[in-house]
C-alpha cells in the first residue's frame, strides 16, 4: 500500500528512534481504521530504523492466538536474534508460564504472582539486545494480545524510558479500547506517545491515483474518495481496478473484485461485532430494526456504525456504493445469508413493514409454510404487478403459490400470476388457461379477473371459453353488479375492436344493458363513448377522434385500459390523424418500456403509421423490434398485425423472397374474426399482385372487403380494399370492374381524407382515358402531399410519368419520373416497384405502343433476358423451366423482376421484345 499522507507522522517516529540512539525510548501506539495503513506505516519505520543501525523485533497479535498464553512473546523468540540456547530456555520459562498459570487459573491475582517474576526473566533477555544498540519492537494488532503478553508489553513500556528501545505498537481508534490499562500506562509515561492516523483527504487521493495512473487520473479523485471514504486500503484496490480495466474509464470509475476483496478483508480485520453489524445493514437496509435482528444492544449497534463510518466503509448508515453492500452479503454463505433474510423477513413483518420490503427477504431466504408468508407474498406480487414491476411481481406470486394451502387464495394467485406472465410473454401464461377456465366455472371467478381472463383468451384466440367467460361476466339482471360492470366497461373497447362481431352478439343480449344501471361513477365515461369505435362511419369520426384524445389524456397503465389506449391510437390512424397518432403512439411506447407484450404492440403499431406515411425504412425497424422483444408464438391473433405490416413493407421495397417466407408462417383461425385479420389479407393481397397472382389477390382484398362490410368497419381510411381489389382486376384484364370499386370508394372519402382520397383517385385514373388520368393523377397527388404518404405519392408520380408519356409529353413525364424516383430512393421503395402497379396499357390508349428496344434488354440480367425471349415467344412457365433447368418458381420470380425494370404489366407486354418479332 502506498503511503500518503503520512509524512509528519514518520518524521514523529524518526525523531523518537534519534532520541533512543542517545539512550531515551519510548513506547508509541499507531491508531487508526482498518484499512488506514498502520501496519504499512509500522513496517516502513521498522525498515528505515533497520538501514539506520537499529535492530528489530516484529510480531502479530492475532485473534487465534489470543487464547493461547505468551503466543506473541513466543513469536519475538523466534527472531534470529536469539540464539539456540537461549531460545531453548526461554520457551523452558514460557512453558513453566502456562503451567502455573492452570495451576491458579481460579485465582487471577494469584497467577499475577506467580508468573511476574518469570515473565520478568522473559524481558529482562529481549532487553539485553538494546546493549548493543537500539532496538525497535514492532507488534501489529495489539487489541488481540493475549495476557501474559500484555503484562510483558506494559513492562518494557515502562522501561522504555532509560533504555534504548522503543516500543512502536498498532491499534485499532475506538472510544472502547480492547486494552484500556495499556493506554492509561502509555499516557502516563514522559515516554509514551499516540499517533491517529486520519482518512486520506481528496488532496491525499487525488495524489496516489496521479501517481499510480498519471495525471488525466486527477477527474477521478472526488469519485473514488466518495466511494472510498479516503480509506488507504479502499483507495489503492480501486486503483487496481482502474490498472486491470487497461485504460482509464471515460464515465466513471471501475468498481471490480479489487474493491470487493479489499472491502471484506477490511471488515473482517475489525472486531467480530462490526462485521455482524455491516452484515445484518447489508440485509436489512437501514439500522431501524437493526439490533432486534441482531439481537445486540442498541448502543452497540450505534457505536458500530459510528466505527463503520470511521473507517470509511459507510455514508451515515449506508453503504458507499452498492457494490460495497454486494460485497458484505457476497461474503456469507448461502446458509447465513437465507438466515438472515428469513430472521429479517419475521423482524420486519412483526413490526409492520411494508409488504414488498418482507417479500424481498422470503424470496431471499427459505421460507416457513406459515400462513403469514404466502399472504404478505400474494399483497407483494399483487403490488409489483399493478406498477408494471414485472419480474418481481412473478418472483413473489410463484413463491407465494407455493407456500399456499388455500385453494380459493391459490386460484386468485394463480389469475395474478397469468397476468404477470401474459405482459412477458402470453404463449406462457396460455399455458394456465385450462385452470382459469375451470375455476371461472366453479365460480371462484368475479369482475376484473374474469374480464382479465376474457382478453387473454381472445388474444389467443379461444372465442368459445371467451364467450363463456363473457357470459360469466354480464351475468343476468339479478345477478350484475357494479364490480361486473366496471370490469366490463374497462374492456369493451378491446373487445368492440377486437372482435367486432363478438361485441355486437354481446349488445343485442338483454341483459347488456343491465350493465350500464350498475355501473359505478368512478369509471371514466370515456371508456364507454369509445366502443363505438369499432363501429365507425364517416358522420361520427370528428367525435370519435375527440373520444380518442381524452382518453389518451388519461396516461392509463391499468392492464385492461392499456388495451383501450391501443384502440385510441387506431382511431385516429383509422380516421387518418397520423400525426396524432403518431404522437401518442410514442408516448405510450415510453411508457410502455418493460412490458413486453404492450411494447411490441405499440411498436407495430407505430410501424404501422410508419408505413402509412410512406417511411419504409423506419416501419422495417419497428416492427422487426416489434417481434424481436415478442416472437410470433407470444402474439397469439395479434400476429397478423406485425406479420402484415412487415411483409406490406417487404413487399414495397422488393424483398418478395423474405414477404413470402413471413405469409407461410401459420395463422390462428381466429385471426380472421379480428381487424388484424383484414390487414393481414391486405399485406397478402398485395404480395401475391406483386409476384403476378392476381387472381388469388382479388380473392384476399373481396375477402377483406366482405369482413369489412359485416363488421361495420366499411372505411377506406381503414383499409381502401376497393382500390386493392381494382388492381388485381386491370392485372386480370377486368377495367370495368376496376373503375367501378374505384368510383364506390371515391364516393365514400371526402376531400377530408386527403390519404384516402389520393390513393383511390390513382387507382381511378388507371382505368380512365390518359388526359382524364392525367388530371386525376395530378389531384392525386396534390392530396397525398397533403397527407405526406411518400410512399403512395411515389406511385403516383410514376403513373403520372407513364400517362404523360404516352400523351407525348416527354418533358413532362421525365420530371415526374425524376420525382417519383427521388421519392423511392427517400422512403425505402425499391425503384423497380414504383412502375409495378402504374398503368402502361389501357382500354383507351393514346397511342400505339412501341416495340421495346436492346436498351431495355440491357437492364436485365443474363437470366432473366432468357427468361422473357422465352416468354415473349409464348413458352408456358412450365415450358420455360424445363428448357432453362430450373423451377417453375424460379420463372415466376424472374418474370415479376422482368416486369418491374421494363414498366409492363402483364405478359402480353412482353410481345414488344425484339426476340418476339
Amino acid at each position: 500500500m502506498t503511503l500518503t499522507e503520512r509524512e509528519e507522522h514518520l518524521a514523529l517516529m524518526s525523531r523518537l528512534l534519534s532520541a533512543a540512539h542517545r539512550g531515551t525510548g519510548a513506547a508509541l501506539v499507531l491508531r487508526g481504521p482498518a484499512g488506514s495503513g498502520r501496519t504499512t506505516l509500522l513496517r516502513t519505520f521498522a525498515s528505515q530504523a533497520t538501514h539506520a543501525g537499529a535492530q528489530a523485533l516484529y510480531a502479530v497479535a492475532t485473534r487465534s492466538e489470543q487464547n493461547f498464553s505468551l503466543g506473541l512473546m513466543d513469536q519475538l523468540f523466534h527472531n534470529t536474534r536469539f540464539d539456540h540456547d537461549v531460545r531453548s530456555r526461554l520457551a523452558t520459562v514460557m512453558a513453566e508460564c502456562r503451567l502455573r498459570e492452570t495451576l491458579h487459573a481460579s485465582d487471577p491475582d494469584a497467577v499475577s504472582l506467580a508468573v511476574a517474576p518469570l515473565l520478568r526473566e522473559l524481558c529482562s533477555e529481549i532487553l539485553t539486545l538494546t546493549h548493543d544498540g537500539v532496538l525497535v519492537i514492532g507488534i501489529d494488532d495489539v487489541r488481540n494480545v493475549d495476557e501474559l503478553s500484555l503484562q510483558c508489553l506494559l513492562f518494557l513500556a515502562n522501561r522504555a524510558g532509560s533504555a534504548r528501545l522503543l516500543l512502536v505498537m498498532t491499534d485499532w481508534d475506538r472510544p472502547r479500547q480492547a486494552h484500556p490499562v495499556l493506554t492509561a500506562e502509555l499516557l502516563h509515561q514522559p515516554h509514551g506517545h499516540q499517533i491517529r492516523l486520519p482518512l486520506l483527504s481528496l488532496e491525499g487521493v487525488r495524489s496516489i491515483l496521479t501517481d499510480r495512473l498519471g495525471s488525466a487520473a486527477a477527474g477521478l479523485a472526488e469519485e473514488c474518495r466518495r466511494i472510498s471514504g479516503g480509506n488507504p486500503l479502499l483507495v489503492n484496490a480501486l486503483v487496481q481496478d482502474q490498472c486491470g480495466s487497461g485504460q482509464l474509464p471515460a464515465d466513471g470509475i471501475v468498481i471490480g473484485d479489487g474493491y470487493a476483496e479489499a472491502l471484506v478483508s477490511c471488515l473482517y480485520r475489525c472486531e467480530p461485532s462490526l462485521l455482524k453489524i455491516a452484515r445484518g445493514l447489508a440485509t436489512l437496509g437501514d439500522s431501524t430494526l437493526l439490533s432486534t435482528l441482531l439481537d445486540m444492544n442498541p448502543s452497540v449497534v450505534a457505536h458500530g456504525i459510528d466505527a463503520l463510518q470511521a473507517t470509511g466503509v459507510l455514508d451515515g448508515e449506508q453503504f458507499r456504493h452498492p457494490a460495497a453492500r454486494a460485497a458484505v452479503l457476497g461474503a456469507l454463505t448461502p446458509e447465513e445469508r437465507a438466515l438472515l433474510h428469513q430472521r429479517a423477513a419475521r423482524v420486519l413483518h412483526e413490526h409492520g413493514a411494508a409488504v414488498t420490503s418482507v417479500a424481498h427477504h422470503l424470496v431471499e431466504s427459505a421460507p416457513t409454510d406459515e400462513p403469514w408468508c404466502a399472504d404478505v407474498l400474494h399483497q407483494a406480487g399483487t403490488l409489483a404487478l399493478d406498477s408494471g414491476d414485472l419480474p418481481r411481481a412473478l418472483t413473489f406470486l410463484r413463491l407465494s403459490e407455493q407456500l399456499c394451502h388455500d385453494e380459493n387464495q391459490r386460484e386468485t394467485i394463480r389469475m395474478l400470476l397469468a397476468s404477470a406472465e401474459w405482459h412477458v410473454d402470453p404463449s406462457t401464461a396460455e399455458r394456465r388457461m385450462p385452470e382459469l377456465t375451470a375455476a371461472m366455472r366453479r365460480g371462484s371467478l368475479r369482475g376484473m379477473q374474469l374480464a382479465v381472463l376474457t382478453k387473454y383468451l381472445l388474444w389467443s384466440g379461444q372465442t368459445e371459453q371467451a364467450r363463456e367467460a363473457l357470459h360469466h361476466l354480464t351475468g343476468s339482471p339479478t345477478t350484475t353488479g357494479a364490480e361486473d360492470a366496471a370490469a366490463m366497461a374497462k374492456a369493451q373497447p378491446w373487445l368492440a375492436f377486437m372482435y367486432p362481431a363478438l361485441f355486437a352478439e354481446l349488445r343485442r343480449r338483454p341483459e347488456w344493458s343491465e350493465l350500464d344501471s350498475a355501473l359505478p361513477a368512478t369509471v371514466d365515461p370515456q371508456l364507454r363513448a369509445i366502443a363505438p369505435i369499432a363501429e365507425s362511419d364517416p358522420e361520427s369520426k370528428n367525435a370519435q377522434v375527440q373520444h380518442a384524445e381524452q382518453l389518451l389524456q388519461r396516461q392509463y397503465v391499468d392492464d385492461l385500459l392499456v388495451g383501450s389506449s391501443a384502440v385510441a391510437v387506431s382511431t385516429l390512424v383509422y380516421h387518418d390523424r397520423l400525426d396524432r397518432a403518431s404522437y401518442w403512439c410514442d408516448r405510450l411506447l415510453r411508457k410502455a418500456s418493460g412490458a413486453r407484450v404492450w411494447e411490441s404492440m405499440f411498436r407495430v403499431m407505430r410501424a404501422s403509421i410508419s408505413g402509412r406515411t410512406g417511411d419504409l425504412r423506419t416501419a422495417e425497424r419497428h416492427a422487426r423490434a416489434a417481434l424481436s422483444v415478442l416472437p410470433i408464438p407470444g402474439w397469439g391473433v395479434v400476429a397478423g398485425l406485425p406479420i402484415a405490416v412487415l411483409v406490406m413493407v417487404l413487399t414495397g421495397m422488393g424483398e418478395l423472397e423474405e414477404a413470402a417466407g413471413l405469409l407461410n408462417i401459420n395463422m390462428r383461425p381466429a385471426l380472421f374474426e379480428t381487424p388484424f385479420g383484414l390487414h393481414y389479407l391486405q399485406a397478402r393481397g398485395r404480395y401475391h399482385l406483386a409476384v403476378n397472382h392476381a387472381e388469388i389477390a382479388l380473392s384476399d382484398f373481396l375477402l377483406c372487403g366482405d369482413l369489412m362490410r359485416r363488421w361495420k368497419l366499411d372505411l377506406p381510411t381503414i383499409i381502401p380494399w376497393r382500390s386493392e381489389a381494382a388492381k388485381a382486376c386491370r392485372a386480370m384484364g377486368d377495367w370495368d370492374r376496376a373503375r367501378q370499386l374505384c368510383e364506390e370508394e371515391l364516393a365514400m372519402v371526402d376531400t377530408g381524407l386527403p390519404r384516402a382520397r389520393g390513393i383511390t383517385l390513382r387507382a381511378l385514373a388507371a382505368t380512365s382515358p390518359v388526359p382524364l388520368r392525367i388530371e386525376q393523377l395530378r389531384s392525386s397527388i396534390k392530396h397525398l402531399q397533403t397527407a405526406g404518404d411518400r410512399s403512395e405519392l411515389a406511385h403516383a408520380y410514376a403513373d403520372l410519368s407513364q400517362a404523360q408519356r404516352a400523351a407525348g409529353r416527354t418533358a413532362e413525364a421525365d420530371e415526374a419520373l425524376r420525382q417519383a424516383r427521388a421519392l423511392a430512393v427517400e422512403c425505402g421503395l425499391s425503384p423497380e416497384m414504383i412502375h409495378l402497379t402504374g398503368p402502361t396499357s389501357t382500354p383507351v390508349p393514346a397511342v400505339e405502343p412501341a416495340v421495346l428496344g436492346f436498351d431495355a434488354l440491357a437492364v436485365l440480367s443474363e437470366a432473366e433476358q432468357r427468361v422473357a425471349e422465352l416468354a415473349a415467344r409464348g413458352r408456358t412457365n412450365r415450358e420455360i423451366a424445363n428448357e432453362l433447368f430450373v423451377t417453375v418458381s424460379t420463372v415466376e420470380q424472374h418474370l415479376t423482376r422482368v416486369y418491374r425494370k421494363l414498366s409492363i404489366s402483364n405478359r402480353s407486354d412482353l410481345g414488344r421484345l425484339p426476340a418476339a418479332r
